[in-house]
């Protein structure tokens, strides 16, 4: 992201307000608390019946990385279609053992987190994971995760940040 402010500064010669933009989006993430030991988090991006897991090299999994937590994904499959992301699996998920879950998808976030409340815990291998035994699973805003956040980045990492320190 910081690259792409670099380059429409330089097409608009606008390169040092494109690196007062970059250096403000550095510090904002540099200013963060880390948790102390890194929540072991899962991102599940979809809706209900077509689902994917957000692996590090993606925008979620990177902003996850920066915020200080542990993607339990990072070693799972990338997908041929989308190499970002990873198939669902939940013999992979169970295995991962996640402390913390993270949604993201399009709808009302209040009826979206109800509607996984109720898969989850109507799901034997889902209800046997800490994140849902401890309720620490939550949809993440639209408008920061749904698609590229853009110089927005920092809010985004800050907004995992927060959910990561209330695992800690």
């Amino acid at each position: 992201m910081k690259a792409s402010v670099r380059l429409y500064g330089k097409l608009l010669g606008k390169e040092s307000k494109a690196e007062e933009i970059t250096a403000g989006m550095d510090r904002s993430v540099g200013s963060l608390k880390k948790p102390a030991s890194k929540p072991k988090t899962l991102i599940v991006y979809g809706a209900p019946g077509s689902f994917v897991v957000a692996l590090p090299t993606s925008y979620p999994g990177s902003f996850l990385e920066l915020a200080g937590g542990e993607n339990v994904a990072s070693k799972f499959p990338k997908m041929d279609t989308m190499p970002q992301y990873a198939e669902l699996s939940m013999e992979r998920i169970v295995a991962s053992n996640p402390e913390l879950i993270l949604l993201i998808t399009h709808g009302d976030a209040a009826e979206v987190k109800a509607g996984f409340k109720k898969q989850f815990e109507g799901n034997a291998a889902w209800k046997s994971l800490p994140a849902v035994k401890n309720d620490r699973f939550e949809v993440l805003p639209q408008d920061l995760f749904a698609a590229n956040p853009g110089i927005r980045a920092p809010k985004a990492i800050e907004t995992i940040n927060n959910l990561l320190l209330q695992v800690d």
